[in-house]
C-alpha cells in the first residue's frame, strides 16, 4: 500500500513540474584479478565510468558499466592503460582521462584513442569538458 502511495505521489509531483528524486541500486563485479578504484556517472546518468586496477601489477584502466537493466554490462576501454582522473564530455559520447603524462580522449562506444596534450610538471588533478569542446 505504501509503495502505491509513493508512486501516485511521484506521478502527481511530476505532473506539477516538481523534481522527483529516484534511487538506483546496482551491483557490478570488476574483471577477474582487478578491483574498482573510483567511478564517475555520465551526464545523463545512464552509464558509470570506472577506473580499474589490476591486483598484481597495480596497472589502471577504464571500463564503462551501462546501467539499463536490459543492457547491463561492463566494457573495458581499449588503450586506457594507466588511466587516472577520467571525465565525460557533456553529451556523454566521449571520455577524457590522463595517462602516461598525456591528456587523452576516446569515444565511449569505441573509436580511435586521441592524445590531446602532453602534461608538463606534476600529475594533473582532473579535467572538465566545456559545452562547445
Amino acid at each position: 500500500m505504501l509503495a502505491i502511495i509513493a508512486v501516485v505521489a511521484g506521478v502527481l509531483i511530476a505532473r506539477q513540474g516538481g523534481d522527483v528524486a529516484m534511487s538506483l541500486q546496482l551491483s557490478a563485479e570488476p574483471p577477474a584479478g582487478e578491483k574498482f578504484v573510483t567511478g564517475v556517472f555520465s551526464p545523463a546518468g545512464s552509464d558509470l565510468l570506472v577506473v580499474t586496477e589490476e591486483a598484481d601489477s597495480r596497472t589502471t584502466g577504464l571500463a564503462v558499466r551501462t546501467l539499463a537493466p536490459d543492457r547491463a554490462q561492463l566494457r573495458t576501454i581499449p588503450g586506457s592503460e594507466g588511466a587516472t582522473r577520467p571525465f565525460w564530455s557533456p553529451d556523454g559520447e566521449t571520455i577524457g582521462f590522463f595517462a602516461q603524462g598525456r591528456l587523452k580522449r576516446v569515444g565511449v562506444n569505441g573509436g580511435a584513442l586521441q592524445t590531446v596534450a602532453s602534461i608538463v610538471g606534476p600529475q594533473a588533478s582532473g579535467g572538465s569538458w566545456g559545452a562547445n569542446s
